[in-house]
Parts: structure tokens; C-alpha cells; sequence
């Protein structure tokens, strides 16, 4: 329980990310691939301007919001999720195959890489069969990470995903047909199907088997 209360003094201390101007645009591109959701869960959800998104794109998804944060849970306005879970992404209060989608917008970064995989098999837990799970992270094989010589992990970043790594998790532990993208700013300008080397994040999607 110790590590699941640092989760919540590092990401409080995060204060730019409830005004993170990629914000909408990452969940846009959340929407381009979700397809036919009827239930989706927003894990990281944070004040809900992601979920504000997902509302105006699905329009009749009962959408769930997840985050360990009680005070930005509060801040989010009452008409846009269905409902709101405080908890943590390695134990989600929710019925086996419940949802058809699960997105999770710059989040697993903030876990222990332990707690990455117990994610992942809570999503695969929670999800309809063929239900897809999305997930953006930082790419450390962006070019310009490489050329800075900056770090990833650092602050209230936990860990970092190669997006190889990344993908063989995600098919050891109950997910096929899983496809990676470009994201982060670089995408606005030229789009998410250029190799992934060119985005400092990138948006991976995998299916329920």
C-alpha cells in the first residue's frame, strides 16, 4: 500500500498535466480508433478533459472515469462520465468483461514497470472479448530524446516503454492484433504513420483475444 500512496503524492505534485494543451488532442486520437464502444473506461482520467473528448466523439458510450487523485475526481463536471472510480489501474472495481474500450492517455509511465503488467492484465480482465485497450507513453527511441540525451523516467515517470517491449507484453498477456502509431506533438504536423523514431510518444492499440 506504501508505493500506491507515493502514486498519489508524485502525481499531485504533476500540476501541468490538468492543463497539458495535448490534452484534447491525444483523446481525439483515442477516438479515431475505438470504433463501436458502448462502455469505455478512461484510466488517468485526471479532471476529465480528456473524457469531455471521448463524450463529444461516441456520444451515446457510458463512459467510466479512474484516478487516484480525489481532488482532481472532483473537479471533473458531473455530466461527463457515467460514473467515477478513485482507485488504481492494478485493481479496478469493475466486473470481468465489462467494457468494450479502455483508453489511458500518457499514464503507464507513472507506474513501477511491476505494475504496468498487473495493468495490463486487469484491462485484459475488464474487457469484452475483441475490446480494445489504447495507450499512449513517451517514445525513448524518439529522435529528439536520443539527440538531447534527455530522460524519461524522472519525477512522477516511474518507467519507460520501448514500443517492442511494449507490444510483447501486451501479446503475453492476452492481447493480439496490437498496432502502434505515431503521437505527441510531432503528429499534428505530420500525422501518425511515419516510424515511430520521428514522435517523442506514441499511441499503441491491442485487441482482447
Amino acid at each position: 500500500m506504501m508505493h500506491m500512496t507515493r502514486y498519489i503524492t508524485l502525481n499531485k505534485k504533476q500540476l501541468w498535466s490538468e492543463l497539458d494543451s495535448f490534452t484534447a488532442y491525444r483523446y481525439k486520437q483515442f477516438c479515431k480508433h475505438i470504433g463501436h464502444a458502448n462502455r469505455i473506461l478512461d484510466i488517468g482520467c485526471n479532471t476529465g478533459r480528456g473524457g469531455i473528448i471521448i463524450q463529444g466523439k461516441t456520444h451515446n458510450s457510458e463512459l467510466y472515469g479512474l484516478d487516484c487523485v480525489r481532488s482532481r475526481l472532483n473537479k471533473i463536471p458531473k455530466h461527463v462520465y457515467a460514473k467515477l472510480l478513485c482507485g488504481y489501474s492494478t485493481d479496478i472495481p469493475i466486473k470481468n468483461s465489462y467494457f468494450d474500450a479502455v483508453v489511458a492517455g500518457e499514464f503507464i509511465e507513472h507506474l513501477t514497470m511491476q505494475d504496468v503488467v498487473v495493468t495490463i492484465k486487469e484491462a485484459n480482465r475488464i474487457l469484452k472479448k475483441g475490446g480494445t485497450l489504447q495507450m499512449t507513453t513517451p517514445n525513448p527511441e524518439g529522435i529528439i530524446y536520443r539527440l538531447s540525451g534527455s530522460k524519461i523516467i524522472g519525477g512522477p515517470h516511474l518507467s519507460e516503454h520501448k514500443a517492442s517491449d511494449l507490444k510483447s507484453k501486451l501479446k503475453e498477456n492476452g492481447f493480439n492484433h496490437v498496432r502502434i502509431f505515431g503521437s505527441g506533438r510531432a503528429s499534428k504536423y505530420i500525422g501518425e504513420h511515419f516510424p515511430t523514431c520521428f514522435y517523442n510518444s506514441y499511441l499503441i492499440v491491442a485487441r482482447k483475444k
